[in-house]
């Protein structure tokens, strides 16, 4: 498939050893990667990059907030469409509820098995389920 006809995501993340990994993985899986590492960087790129999908950390290195960045991209006529998945540590029901109300339409939390993450992504975009035959946790 050519690149021009892949689905693009952005990965909000601010630990360089998980964005890494979340690229290798979904590149392999066939889709368009961009990364941001901070709130702001994660807005321009929504606007700039026109992914697909996001997957969205909640606690940014900058002292940002993931939740803030959901809130802006979902207020804006250009991104409140793009389906969001939250891929967080925090496992609080008050943050997946806080993050399924603001109009994230998954929330995965970490560790996580990449296989099953590359099937969320896919449910994500409509796209059929990969298919996998033993799991694997990542970071």
């Amino acid at each position: 498939m050519p690149a021009s006809d892949k689905f693009r995501i952005l990965v909000v993340e601010d630990t360089r050893d998980i964005s890494d990994l979340l690229v290798i993985r979904l590149e392999l899986g066939g889709y368009v990667t961009c990364v941001a590492r901070n709130c702001e960087q994660a807005i321009s790129q929504a606007f700039a990059f026109k992914p697909n999908a996001i997957l969205l950390d909640i606690g940014l290195g900058d002292g940002g907030d993931g939740f803030e960045v959901l809130r802006i991209l979902k207020s804006s006529t250009r991104t409140c469409d793009i389906p969001v998945l939250m891929l967080t540590a925090r496992q609080q029901l008050t943050d997946i509820r806080r993050a399924i109300d603001m109009g994230a339409r998954d929330y995965v939390t970490k560790p996580f098995d990449d296989r099953k993450l590359l099937m969320r992504v896919a449910k994500l975009l409509g796209q059929p389920m990969p298919y996998m035959t033993t799991e694997r946790r990542m970071m």
